[in-house]
């Protein structure tokens, strides 16, 4: 098959992939300093843990977050403070955290690019998005997908590393990454039609967020064309092919459920019902459909992920924000508690969090010995304060150093001055493209469309960074600062994901681009990260 390389000044090829400036080898991403001077230790063979990372529980400040900063080029790595280091990948994103974007032995990992109608590779958004499969090893596109998207919710298969899943309509079918589809070299093999779930009109995988059961066979349908305005859904089993009972009882039969269900390890269903009047977290037998039991009656996680704990059983991690009576040493509204779903029990794993804590989370680590929660601790605290809050730039006015102002219409951007003196007679064209902006005897340095001039005093530990919650309560490992700037978007935010190894995470991060001419909150520029763990 060919392969579409990513280019450093040439094709970056496995055996060159050193050769080119900024650019650290995809195996052994961390072996190479990080930023602040530190060495990196190497990967050691067999080890499941973190190499990289740090547990120290020092504030600490991104470099370089000011002005709007620069990514490195696609196919170069940022080096992260924390000695993890992110490959930039493709303008684009991945799906979600909560599903496995990587495949079962980690070669493979999808998400989505942004291109213009040509297929050439854009900023995104305003852009079509093109779905693609990557390999782990470099980072290279190994095959796209034409005419599949979000919404066809590729997940991979447990027993054939190359094989993934999607569903059209009512219909289930797979694909190959390793096979080529006939007459196209670009692209896998796909379209092949393995079952019609005739039960429902269309289908989804969980309502949207769902991965394929622990043990490779099952999928929880859901109904996505619900009639009298509720939705169904049933195990199914894909070895044999069929569909089981329909979950009945509990809320399932009283209300749409407004959030997402997940197959468990024990191939039980759990459903987060987030509307009043009837909210909780249900879990049913997968197998008779009946409604077991309501772990958290009364509330539902903010923000959470389902997962098998150490001794295989299934737990659903969440911050404690929405709890009302929280797992004992849970201390903060945002401290990190893990439920037993067999029996409801809360354990709590992290007692000290806070308000970054409110991001995305991720159990996809199935195979290492260390099981954790990945936690995209995106954060909306330090985005900037609206256009009218900011003093308006003054002809003719004495200023400091470090004086903030903005043009007198609106552009999206604030300015700091670099040195004092009088500002000119008439306001200069304020520029947007990270040049400074000459005007009378001062200079203005463009500080970014949503990073506030105090974004510093409400810094935190873990604000805007991926980081490791072990279930056992020991230390949390830091990975990596996401770099990303105004969350209130929502693919600006990392919401990274772990691959089942626990070896690769994969995040976005728009990395203060602002793609959009009109810049500010309708911007985007966002990229999807690579990061190796071990």
């Amino acid at each position: 098959m060919a392969r579409i390389m990513i280019m450093c000044s040439a094709l970056l090829a496995a055996a060159l992939i050193n050769g080119c400036t900024g650019v650290t080898s995809a195996r052994n991403p961390n072996t190479t300093p990080a930023s602040n001077g530190t060495p990196a230790s190497p990967p050691a063979p067999g080890v499941s843990s973190p190499t990289c990372g740090s547990t120290a529980m020092n504030i600490v400040l991104p470099v370089n977050y000011e002005p709007e900063q620069t990514p490195p080029p696609i196919g170069a790595y940022y080096k992260g403070q924390f000695r993890c280091n992110a490959l930039r990948i493709a303008n684009g994103v991945h799906e979600y955290s909560v599903m496995a974007a990587f495949s079962q032995n980690d070669t493979y990992f999808v998400a989505f690019a942004c291109v213009d109608s040509s297929g050439a590779d854009v900023l995104c958004p305003g852009a079509f998005t093109e779905t693609r499969i990557y390999r782990t090893a470099d980072g290279g596109v190994e095959c796209k997908l034409p005419g599949l998207g979000s919404s066809n919710e590729v997940r991979w298969d447990r027993f054939t590393d190359s094989r993934f899943w999607y569903h059209e309509g009512n219909q289930l079918f797979t694909g190959d990454a390793s096979q080529q589809r006939p007459g196209d070299p670009t692209s896998c093999t796909s379209g092949t039609l393995y079952d019609t779930i005739t039960r429902y009109q269309a289908i989804s995988f969980g309502g949207g967020s769902d991965d394929i059961s622990d043990d490779g066979d099952h999928f929880f349908i859901a109904n996505s064309y619900p009639s009298a305005g509720v939705y169904g859904g049933a195990l199914y089993t894909i070895s044999s092919k069929t569909l089981g009972t329909e979950l009945n009882g509990g809320k399932i039969g009283q209300h749409i459920w407004a959030k997402n269900g997940h197959v468990l390890s024990n191939n039980n269903i759990e459903v987060i019902f987030s509307s009043p009047p009837n909210v909780g977290t249900e879990i049913y037998n997968g197998f008779s459909g009946t409604f077991l039991r309501d772990v958290t009656p009364g509330w539902y996680p903010s923000h959470d992920a389902s997962g098998k704990d150490a001794d295989g059983g299934p737990i659903l991690a969440t911050n404690t924000a929405n709890d009302p009576n929280p797992a004992t040493d849970c201390v903060t509204n945002f401290s990190i508690e893990k439920i037993n779903l067999n029996t409801g029990l809360k354990t709590c794993i992290m007692p000290n969090g806070n308000t970054t804590l409110g991001g995305h989370y991720s159990i996809n680590n199935q195979g290492a010995a260390r099981f954790n929660v990945l936690i995209s601790a995106d954060s909306d605290g330090y985005s900037a304060l609206p256009w009218s809050s900011y003093a308006q730039w003054q002809s003719s006015h004495a200023y400091m150093a470090g004086d903030y102002v903005v043009p007198t219409t609106d552009n999206k951007e604030f300015y700091r001055a670099l040195s004092s003196g009088t500002s000119g007679s008439t306001q200069p064209v304020f520029l947007t493209d990270n040049s400074n902006t000459p005007d009378g005897q001062i200079s203005w340095q463009m500080v970014g469309p949503t990073l506030s001039p105090s974004w510093q005093t409400g810094w935190n530990v873990y604000t805007n960074e991926l980081i490791l919650v072990p279930f056992d309560a020991s230390a949390t490992t830091r990975v990596i600062q996401t770099m990303t700037r105004d969350t209130a978007l929502y693919n600006n935010g990392a919401r990274a994901t772990i691959s089942r190894s626990g070896k690769y995470v994969l995040m976005d991060s728009n990395f203060g681009i602002d793609a959009a001419p009109s810049g500010g909150s309708t911007g985007g520029g966002w990229s999807v990260y690579l990061v190796r763990l071990w």
